[in-house]
């Protein structure tokens, strides 16, 4: 006979371990009051931070350690951005209303050179060599300074076609890429040359931060009208799949330093939004301050730092750990719906063990069938239609709750493919017809309200 597939997605059978598995479980540890926040650094030891403060016109030295300020260094007019040099000697904060760049001495907290810019200086990189440092002029002259850091001179411009607003180079510093709020677009410059390379690439309603991941194959732009990040892909240089949808006027975006999750700071609301490099889908919405205008990593990847602009503060968030429970595997026999998983403590007489309480209290219970009426139903109609011979994909989902393991996520999926299977045979299919296969993504979000057992029947 005739082996035919059928693959059934998550989002058509439902039949998902949907377990989350904590990787970057960011929360908020501690938040202390700083004046004006806008963009943020912190030095590769991972010991200070520095705030451009853009109310007084200065820069806040926080030491990480003790969150307190132990210094503040007067710049231009309005700082904005902020970046540190690739060996932690220089710190360039662009000055909005200045039209200039001031270079800070890390080891006397003082500036050492004032550079002039075009008009409206806003965002900043530096080449990955250290040599040039590259600044956005949002203001009429429309153009990118190029400044040499070994001078601390502007050597050079590049002029664009309308006004620019962030700009982030790629992992080999041959191109940067640009965003124009205005025109719903982002330009792309060749580094080599100094020119503007093809033509725009249309986004979404006005684009504001960019991120270039650190193997240089995508860029994530927030487009902060849409609520929303698009994903460029730098081969083709062309916008691929729909737009990842975050939170309200999304602003800064950066990766990890492996590059599995990007960072978007929603500065109309109080979060950050978390985004698979996978999936292409949010994994997690990190409570913050309000306005969000100013974040970045730390450089082993375990604390998030974020300027809450309207909240005049300083936002600490901490990788959260915690122990993981241990997940029933009770094997279904093959004329039976399996009894599942969830809710209450069960009696002795049970025979499926119950996992200690973990984080907002997942445990386990035999009380609710793992395929509900809907499933078995969804199931059925998949073998009318492929007759008797089918391959079905069950999906485990790894993401954020605390507490759960891969391995856990692993030995779930593989109970609804065991549950799945039980059922095909019991509707008749020779079990040496039935293929399923388990894959194990790294999408999706589980509220901290809901239980184990709630997405067990979901």
């Amino acid at each position: 006979m005739k082996k035919l597939v059928t693959t059934i997605a998550l989002s058509a059978l439902l039949l998902t371990a949907i377990i989350q598995v904590p990787s970057n479980a960011y929360s908020i540890t501690d938040t202390i009051s700083v004046t004006g926040p806008k963009g943020v650094a912190v030095n590769s030891a991972n010991t200070k931070a520095y705030i451009a403060d853009q109310t007084n016109d200065r820069v806040h030295v926080i030491d990480l350690q003790t969150k307190t300020s132990i210094a503040t260094i007067a710049v231009g007019d309005s700082p904005n951005s902020i970046v540190i040099n690739s060996v932690g000697t220089k710190i360039y904060v662009t000055n909005y209303a200045g039209h200039s760049v001031s270079v800070i001495d890390v080891a006397t907290n003082t500036v050492s050179s004032t550079i002039n810019t075009g008009l409206y200086p806003l965002g900043i990189a530096i080449n990955p060599a250290g040599t040039y440092a590259y600044v956005t002029n949002t203001g009429s002259d429309k153009s990118i300074s190029i400044i040499n850091l070994a001078t601390n001179l502007v050597e050079a411009s590049i002029t664009l076609a309308s006004n620019p607003h962030k700009i982030a180079i790629n992992p080999a510093g041959t191109y940067a890429y640009v965003s124009h709020l205005d025109q719903g677009t982002v330009s792309i410059v060749n580094l080599n040359t100094n020119t503007v390379s093809g033509s725009p690439i249309t986004v979404g309603r006005m684009p504001r931060g960019l991120a270039i991941d650190p193997t240089g194959t995508l860029a994530f732009v927030s487009n902060s009208d849409d609520g929303t990040v698009s994903v460029i892909d730098l081969a083709t240089n062309a916008v691929i799949g729909s737009p990842i949808t975050v939170g309200s006027d999304p602003d800064v975006i950066l990766f990890n330093s492996t590059g599995s999750f990007a960072y978007v700071a929603n500065s109309g609301s109080t979060s950050v939004s978390e985004i698979s490099f996978a999936t292409k889908a949010v994994t997690k919405a990190i409570n913050v301050g309000t306005g969000v205008l100013g974040m970045t990593l730390s450089s082993t990847d375990t604390n998030l730092y974020v300027t809450n602009y309207y909240g005049n503060s300083f936002s600490f968030a901490s990788v959260v750990t915690s122990t993981p429970t241990q997940t029933p595997t009770p094997s279904p026999s093959s004329s039976t719906i399996a009894p599942a998983i969830p809710e209450s403590t069960p009696s002795a007489s049970n025979s499926v063990n119950a996992s200690k309480s973990v984080s907002n209290s997942i445990r386990f219970t035999t009380s609710t069938k793992v395929l509900t009426k809907t499933h078995r139903a969804k199931l059925k109609k998949s073998v009318n239609v492929s007759g008797v011979d089918a391959t079905y994909i069950v999906t485990g989902t790894a993401g954020m709750l605390p507490g759960v393991t891969k391995a856990q996520v692993t030995k779930l999926a593989k109970l609804r493919a065991n549950v799945v299977k039980a059922y095909l045979v019991k509707l008749g299919i020779n079990k040496s017809n039935i293929s399923i296969e388990i894959k194990i993504t790294n999408q999706g979000i589980v509220p901290k309200t809901k239980t184990l057992g709630n997405y067990l029947v979901s």
